[in-house]
């Protein structure tokens, strides 16, 4: 205890030493944070002890932090993967669209889990002679979406 004690006073005295000596206010603040930081792992280690932890508990808290960490980083992987999906499924409709006469200025999907469309949102040209039925009639033949589910916006 004692010897922790006194490596704190000395890491105290010396980042003292460091933040005066600093150039400039703007290195200051950033000397600041990262002693303060520092002063926080030494201040914590004894706590380590005081609750009982080992280096085998610690370890497995970290585990399982990078579990959590892992998991979310493919939460984010499957997100951009479905919108992805619903990028490409947009795409592949103003394609075959256009391949049938239909003029498209954009169009936009939206899918459920299992990747089937649920909304699809055609926008045309204001001035467009595009028949709504048509653009209705392709997308339910071709993708098997449902027309009440296929809306079509002039602007």
């Amino acid at each position: 205890m004692f010897t922790w004690m006194k490596s704190l006073v000395m890491y105290l005295i010396l980042s003292g030493i460091c933040i005066n000596l600093s150039p400039g206010r703007n290195y200051k603040r950033y000397i600041s944070f990262f002693t303060g930081i520092v002063i926080i792992i030494i201040v914590a280690q004894p706590l380590s002890y005081i609750a009982h932890l080992s280096r085998g508990d610690i370890g497995k808290i970290t585990d399982s932090m990078d579990g959590y960490l892992s998991e979310s980083s493919s939460v984010k992987t499957f997100d951009s993967m479905y919108d992805y999906y619903e990028m490409s499924l947009a795409k592949s409709v103003e394609i075959t669209l256009l391949e049938s006469g239909c003029e498209v200025k954009e169009i936009s999907v939206i899918a459920d889990e299992n990747n089937n469309p649920q909304r699809l949102y055609v926008y045309v040209h204001e001035d467009s002679m595009a028949a709504e039925d048509k653009i209705k009639k392709v997308i339910n033949e071709v993708y098997n979406v449902d027309m009440s589910s296929i809306y079509v916006v002039r602007r």
